[in-house]
């Protein structure tokens, strides 16, 4: 197998800045929002040999997200170009490929990335699936080699991210400050958790990236041994919540709960607390959130499979990190 890069975090922290910026080396091609394992998962694919049909739904998952992100018309979110012949051919191969070698979920990942890398001029690839922070360990397993940059951005500004979204493929009643505040903090706790069994990780924060790119980009190059130029940020493009408009901030309440959940991680990444109190003025909208929140969910777990499991694996990763580890 090559060895990979795995990109995770929380989305809305910069991790697609960071995919684009990955995607300007000569040799590394990174695929945006794959959620690859998250379907193996689904299919309780996740041990021993493919069974044909599965695996051919796999790769067809695969190729799927490299058609949407070729046919992108923002090249910040696409960042791919493939053609369709490409992606046909690269089905055939791998799907024969499979029948000869009776892949497992991760040769199966390996095998198809490769080629879609090879066919795009790169000879490594890059998965930029934020919420794999959750499986930091079961790749490790499958990937021993695979690097991993876990992306953090200040928890404030992911929450008004989080809340204010109006770009297409966001959804506002996913918001609560409290669950993504939780959210945060267990992505930091899993981080803190992997550090001395895993070594080839490494943190970034998005606020470094944007004041002092050059020096990110120096570590990024010395991490991956690869080439990457200094970007020029004013004209990469973009993928903001804020789209329609100036930029929005958190209630001071909002502020206030963020701050009493993520109090020691933040301080452990270098984000310093604003003064912040909670206000009575403040319960109406919270309680609105709150209502809009659960009722968004209890539909999720109704009527979804796929997002019955993500919450129940949430729930589950966030009372088994309780603690710092």
């Amino acid at each position: 197998m090559n060895s990979p890069l795995f990109i995770v975090g929380l989305p809305r922290s910069g991790s697609t800045l960071l995919s684009k910026i990955i995607n300007a080396s000569p040799d590394i091609l990174c695929v945006n929002d794959l959620y690859y394992l998250q379907s193996v998962l689904s299919l309780q694919a996740a041990k021993g040999k493919l069974e044909r049909n599965t695996a051919v739904r796999l790769i067809d998952l695969i190729l799927h997200v490299i058609s949407l992100r070729s046919l992108a018309g923002d090249s910040f979110i696409g960042q791919i170009s493939i053609a369709g012949p490409q992606i046909e051919c690269i089905r055939n191969k791998i799907t024969n490929q499979h029948l000869k070698l009776r892949f497992d979920w991760a040769a199966l990942l390996d095998a198809t990335l490769t080629e879609v890398a090879l066919q795009s001029g790169k000879k490594r690839w890059a998965d930029k699936t934020p919420q794999n922070f959750l499986h930091i360990k079961r790749l490790h397993r499958a990937f021993p080699a695979a690097k991993l940059i876990f992306i953090f951005r200040d928890p404030r500004h992911v929450l008004a991210s989080y809340k204010y979204a109006d770009a297409e493929g966001h959804d506002k009643r996913r918001y609560h400050p409290v669950i993504y505040s939780l959210y945060w903090r267990t992505a930091v706790r899993r981080y803190l958790s992997v550090l001395k069994e895993i070594k080839g990780i490494r943190m970034i924060r998005y606020e470094d990236i944007i004041k002092n790119p050059g020096s990110v980009i120096d570590r990024i190059n010395a991490f991956l041994e690869t080439s990457i130029e200094n970007p020029d940020l004013e004209n990469i493009g973009s993928n903001t919540s804020f789209k329609s408009g100036m930029r929005k901030n958190l209630t001071e309440t909002e502020n206030w709960i963020c701050q009493k959940i993520c109090f020691q991680e933040m301080s452990i990444l270098g984000y310093k607390p604003q003064p912040a109190n909670w206000r009575l003025a403040c319960l109406p909208g919270l309680s609105f959130l709150t209502f809009r929140f659960f009722l968004f969910q209890i539909r999720r777990v109704l009527f979804q499979r796929d997002g019955r499991k993500r919450i129940l694996a949430l729930l589950g990763s966030a009372l088994r990190y309780k603690n710092l580890q």
